[in-house]
């Protein structure tokens, strides 16, 4: 699954940190979305 800059995907949070949410994404990735 390739991703470009400025790509809007949909996924579900899988994990809440400190510092930001872990969010599933499609074909078993897991991303990171960090708290700026």
């Amino acid at each position: 699954m390739p991703v470009e800059v400025g790509a809007v995907l949909e996924g579900k949070v899988s994990g809440i940190t400190n510092f930001g949410a872990f969010i599933q994404l499609p074909e078993g990735k897991t991303g990171l979305v960090h708290i700026s």
